[in-house]
């Protein structure tokens, strides 16, 4: 039964290495300003957890189980440079949308000064920020 286990062990590493190699690209091609679909993140990680999957199901002890562990840490820091990219990605994705679409009164000089003003909080319920509304409403982070 081990050796059966080191086979599986092996094809779950190779599989794995195949997918840090998208990885690998994908933080490439965002870091680049390339945006991404963000099905490509999805897919990724998906891929990822199936061989975690996979990992659960190996019954290992000693060295196996060693190996086992360091390559569950590789699949999950992988997820998690995802993660982060497919953030990464979306907020390029929305920054390229704004600019693309005029705001109502970013012409004028009212707004301008509108958006530099930042509001004196006095109490809580006084949270009240322009910003946050084109955030919401438009979807813009300043």
């Amino acid at each position: 039964m081990g050796n059966q286990e080191e086979t599986r062990m092996g094809r779950v590493s190779d599989e794995v290495a195949k997918l840090s190699n998208k990885v690998v690209a994908l933080e490439r091609s965002v870091q680049g300003g390339i945006i991404v679909e963000d099905k490509e993140f999805v897919v990724l990680v998906e891929l990822l957890m199936m061989e975690m999957l996979k990992l659960d199901e190996i019954k290992a002890e000693g060295e196996l189980k060693v190996q086992r562990k360091r390559e569950v840490c590789r699949v999950q820091s992988f997820v998690e440079s995802l993660d982060v990219l497919s953030a990464r990605n979306r907020d390029m994705n929305r920054s390229e949308n704004s600019q693309d679409m005029p705001l109502p009164g970013s012409g004028s000089l009212c707004f301008s000064l509108a958006l530099k003003a930042s509001p004196i909080i006095t109490h809580d319920w006084e949270l009240f920020d322009l910003r946050m509304l084109l955030q919401i409403f438009y979807d813009i982070s300043l």
